[in-house]
């Protein structure tokens, strides 16, 4: 089979939800690509890097594979004088947020720079603002991992200000998931009374979405605080949700 025929195949399967064979497939369409359609079809060979890194981030945690499917598809566009291009900044800041749960932070400052200069030269302030949003959403999750929970609630914060810049649901979608890390952040730094504020904020938001799922940390959080307030027990309850923290953020 050609690397068209795979790459067709594997936008059936993520259509699909099979996102472990679509990802054998996009990773079989880069082997085949590199050798017979780099030259001629660059578009195939970028979007199946763009793709199967989403897949290994998302779905695998995989972000060491994953930066690295980025970075070549960063270079595709690079070599074609495509480089200031959306789906450039679009590769970069996903490089820039898969280096950052790698632990290199300088790298992800790199990746994210040179995504913002591609956004001021090539494409729109709005997906500048998404996208610097979700970078800020990422470093407020790495400095969770650290335990450091005053750094991950000031940029959970500066997400969700930026986010709010719009209405559309990709940008809603942001604002929602960062406030409910910060409303997750607030309460391991024992401000129930912000956590609540926070977390109530965040489902009032999410109404507009027909899954419950975008909702179960705020959820989560709100009913923390009120089990607190009842028992008065904030330290069990921290290292409850910090043991939580850990198993999901290390999975």
């Amino acid at each position: 089979l050609s690397g068209r025929v795979h790459y067709a195949y594997a936008i059936a399967l993520e259509k699909a939800g099979e996102l472990a064979d679509a990802l054998v497939n996009f990773e079989t369409t880069i082997v085949f690509s590199e050798k017979l359609l780099a030259a001629d079809e660059p578009d195939i060979l970028f979007e199946a890097h763009v793709r199967a890194g989403s897949i290994r981030a998302d779905s695998l945690k995989d972000f060491k594979r994953a930066q690295s499917h980025f970075l070549k598809a960063v270079l595709i566009n690079k070599e074609q004088d495509k480089f200031f291009h959306p789906r450039t900044a679009y590769a970069l800041t996903q490089a820039a947020n898969c280096a950052i749960h790698n632990g290199q932070m300088d790298k992800a400052q790199d990746y994210f720079r040179w995504a913002t200069s591609v956004c001021k030269k090539g494409a729109a302030s709005k997906e500048l603002r998404l996208h610097k949003s979700n970078f800020l959403y990422n470093k407020g999750l790495y400095f969770l991992k650290q335990n450091d929970y005053e750094g991950s609630a000031k940029f959970f914060e500066e997400s969700v200000e930026l986010s709010e810049a719009s209405s559309d649901n990709k940008h809603l979608e942001q604002r929602v998931m960062s406030l409910e890390w910060l409303a997750l952040a607030h309460l391991l730094r024992s401000d129930i009374s912000a956590a609540k504020e926070v977390a109530a904020k965040c489902i009032k938001l999410s109404t507009g979405f027909k899954s419950d799922s975008l909702t179960k940390y705020g959820r989560s959080v709100l009913a923390h605080c009120e089990s607190i307030e009842k028992s008065s027990n904030l330290q069990g309850h921290i290292i409850h949700l910090e043991k939580a923290l850990m198993a999901y953020l290390t999975a």
